[in-house]
């Protein structure tokens, strides 16, 4: 048989590449033929072979696998995402059982990082996860509120006593939203305000205690005055309730009067 010899095969396919170009395209289309035909009739093979010579590698250089892992998330979100259904689909309820303890853990670490670095993302988070489940938090919230009644109600007291300024300014944020009124005031230019009228009342100069101590606009809202703290005076209780719709002016102009009528 001719070109028996391996040396005279080589030497003809040398020979052949340098001088033949038209073999040389034959040539590699079979090989590229030959190849594809021989990974789809081995497909299951050469993934495992793959598959270990990447953990061979990784193992290797663990270093350089965890930059290549963090670029490649970086310029394929999708995937990443993608992936992750797909794995939680078919494996995470099961491990999730397995790890609760772990996974709590984790989220609790997770949610302290992000609340300290991220904190506008995860309460628009949680605000998108709100309005898209609304029905069935409400629902739940009800129910539980109805088994429970006692429980609620000394964690609303608990809570409006640790964060009293925080719900006294919301309430009126809320308040000032709903009568179309411009701006917020925010818990810490509240304190600031208290500080510098020295938690005396702007009206009759009584000491404000977290009792009796209200947040009173001098223009009121319902009479086209806006909802920021330079519209805003510390009073007390009573002062508040007999000022009613009037203006700081209007008001002081008739305790003025009255206290001229009385004398």
């Amino acid at each position: 048989m001719p070109y028996k010899n391996p040396v005279d095969r080589r030497r003809r396919y040398r020979f052949r590449r340098r001088n033949d170009p038209e073999w040389v395209s034959r040539y590699r289309a079979y090989q590229r033929r030959y190849q594809k035909r021989w990974y789809r009739n081995h497909l299951a093979e050469q993934r495992k072979y793959q598959r270990e010579w990447k953990r061979m590698w990784r193992r290797r250089h663990p270093r350089k696998a965890r930059a290549y892992t963090r670029e490649w998330r970086k310029r394929n979100p999708d995937k990443v995402r993608q992936m992750r259904h797909r794995w939680y689909a078919r494996h995470g309820h099961q491990w999730y059982r397995l790890h609760r303890t772990r996974r709590r853990a984790q989220a609790k670490r997770h949610y302290r990082k992000e609340r300290h670095y991220k904190l506008a993302q995860q309460r628009a988070r949680r605000r998108r996860y709100y309005w898209r489940n609304r029905e069935r938090i409400n629902a739940t919230t009800k129910r539980r509120r109805s088994l429970t009644p006692e429980f609620f109600k000394a964690y609303e007291r608990r809570r409006y006593r640790r964060d009293r300024i925080k719900r006294i300014v919301a309430q009126r944020n809320v308040q000032a939203r709903r009568v179309g009124a411009i701006g917020t005031i925010t818990p810490k230019q509240w304190l600031r305000l208290l500080r510098k009228h020295r938690f005396l009342c702007h009206y009759c100069g009584t000491n404000l205690l977290p009792k009796n101590r209200t947040l009173d606009h001098k223009i009121p809202l319902s009479r086209g005055g806006a909802n920021t703290i330079d519209n805003v005076v510390p009073a007390c209780r009573p002062c508040n309730q007999k000022k009613m719709r009037l203006t700081t002016e209007e008001f002081l102009t008739r305790q003025r009067k009255n206290a001229g009528d009385f004398q």
